[in-house]
């Protein structure tokens, strides 16, 4: 069974990371146990999933910025799910703009790339900075 995992930053990055590959089933009902024993997942219709994935790479490229290396070679997964068949409109930024929380594995020199890129493409003063304890620059 092919499947394939997203981390999706809706308010800024798109596509932050990418895992897939071939399991058995009984291997990724195993793995989805686990996750669901460490974090909260909600449950969506594969129609929703591909409209976050998808809206989270339109909004990111709109600001200038590609989602993680391996979302090319993955994105077939898909296959014919129709991301406007979602019964829910999906919202990107945080209240209204760009919001870019620096994430543990972003360093100096990403932080600074991702920052330029706002600045050139929307602007000083037209998005937010959050600092990891999520308060607002």
């Amino acid at each position: 069974m092919a499947n394939a995992h997203f981390l999706v930053d809706r308010w800024c990055l798109g596509v932050k990371d990418v895992v897939a590959g071939i399991q058995s089933p009984a291997f990724a009902k195993e793995m989805m146990e686990e996750l669901r024993s460490k974090i909260n997942l909600i449950e969506c219709s594969p129609e929703r999933g591909r409209s976050i994935v998808e809206g989270g790479v339109a909004y990111a490229a709109s600001l200038g910025l590609k989602p993680h290396p391996d979302y090319d070679k993955v994105r077939w997964i898909w296959g014919d799910v129709d991301p406007n068949q979602s019964a829910v409109e999906e919202e990107f930024g945080f209240e209204g703009k760009p919001t870019y929380l620096p994430g543990p594995y972003d360093d100096k020199s990403r932080q600074r790339m991702i920052l330029q890129t706002l600045n050139d493409s929307v602007g000083v003063g037209n998005y937010q900075l959050l600092t990891p304890d999520r308060s607002l620059i």
